[in-house]
């Protein structure tokens, strides 16, 4: 079975487009990771307080939620090809300008640039996840979905892991600079794919019909399909959980497991490592038991294992719980999967977009919760509210029943 799997993965990348989507994810991701930390660095570094941190956020997802709407159009109406490619260079162009001003010895906001890093990362998941599925056989789509998630989860560990490396021999400036060429290189990538689009983008440069229409018409959509709520809920909800549940294990390392950034690190890794094997065994349970109880298993486990981190201080524990955690969180692919499958291509961009958009509001409630009643609420208390939120998804998945999962 392990064998079959691995063949089933390396098949995938003889796909060219294929190929090229994971190389251009994998550097897009290292480049991320690089500079999320280096802005992080500099924000803290330059207020020396921890509200800079979620100030930061505050500018990186109000993008997507205002502007999540006109994104998701652009997705459904445009080639999504060419709307990847702008994503990923013009936040090279950005962060290089960045460093070009603070080379010549000016001081620009990091905040300017987390805005418009937020404003170019919103146009690439509402096109990424739907082009998937134009380029992979549906039969192949919770693979294809998995292995990318994992290369993506790969390439932030490296990206994140050699920042504080990379800082102290290259600086500030060198560390933005490197990360932004990465964004421009994965754009390359993304301009090589071979790419015929099939869905019907080009009947809408004939409409008469405004964006607000557009984006009113997937509403009506989903409306007259209320059985997919629950998977997009449920997309939204783990969404929310991969964006917040590494923020509160700083406070929880030194707090509760009272260790340093050792602990840390070893613990980032246990998650990303969990992350790692879920992707690769999910698609697996998929085809024993179904998507749909796959699903099941797969949040309740991140239920639980959140619930036991809430309560435990034992560091072996939160090692073994950690792990547990990241498995959970490979639900990710699965369930996008179903998004994909389930949703008419015509619509998948502006349902991506708003439920993305809902994501970022569920994101930054929660850094507001940390940062200014942190003092108030334990460190536990918050995985325990990111346990009872992994519940709820489990309960949207369990609801399903007019729509069968595949």
């Amino acid at each position: 079975m392990f064998i079959n799997e691995v063949k089933i993965r390396v098949k995938l990348f003889k796909s060219q487009p294929y190929l090229l989507f994971a190389l251009s994810g994998i550097l897009a991701t290292f480049g991320n990771g690089l500079i999320y930390i280096t802005m992080s660095w500099y924000a803290y570094q330059k207020n020396n307080s921890i509200g800079s941190l979620a100030l930061l956020m505050f500018y990186i997802w109000m993008p997507s939620i205002i502007f999540g709407p006109f994104f998701g159009v652009c997705a459904d109406r445009y080639n999504k090809k060419y709307l990847l490619i702008l994503s990923n260079v013009v936040r090279g162009i950005a962060v290089f300008v960045f460093a070009f001003f603070m080379l010549n010895g000016l001081e620009p906001n990091i905040y300017y640039l987390a805005s418009v890093l937020g404003f170019f990362i919103s146009f690439y998941m509402p096109a990424a996840i739907p082009f998937v599925k134009e380029i992979v056989p549906e039969n192949k789509l919770v693979e294809a979905n998995a292995t990318v998630d994992m290369l993506y989860e790969f390439g932030t560990i490296i990206g994140m892991g050699v920042s504080g490396v990379l800082i102290y021999y290259l600086n500030t400036i060198g560390t933005l600079a490197l990360g932004g060429a990465f964004f421009i290189i994965s754009g390359l990538f993304n301009y090589l794919m071979k790419y015929n689009p099939i869905n019907n983008f080009n009947k809408f440069q004939t409409k008469k019909q405004t964006f607000l229409n557009d984006y009113i018409d997937s509403l009506k959509y989903i409306a007259r399909n209320p059985s997919l709520i629950g998977v997009y809920l449920t997309q939204m909800i783990i969404m929310v959980l991969i964006m917040t549940i590494p923020i509160l294990l700083v406070p929880f390392t030194q707090v509760v497991l009272k260790g340093d950034t050792v602990l840390f690190a070893r613990l980032e890794a246990l998650i990303s490592l969990g992350i790692f094997v879920g992707g690769f065994f999910s698609p697996i349970l998929c085809k024993k038991i179904s998507a749909k109880y796959t699903l099941m298993f797969l949040t309740i486990l991140l239920s639980i294992t959140l619930y036991i981190f809430s309560i435990n201080d034992n560091i072996l524990i939160s090692y073994i719980v950690y792990f547990g955690i990241g498995v959970g969180l490979s639900s990710w692919a699965v369930v996008i999967s179903q998004a994909q499958l389930l949703t008419s291509p015509d619509f998948q961009g502006r349902l991506q977009a708003t439920f993305y958009s809902l994501s970022g509001i569920g994101v930054l409630l929660l850094y507001v919760l940390v940062n200014y009643k942190g003092n108030l609420i334990s460190v536990q208390n918050f995985y325990l509210v990111e346990s009872i939120i992994a519940a709820c998804a489990f309960i949207f998945v369990f609801k399903i029943k007019n729509c069968e999962l595949k």
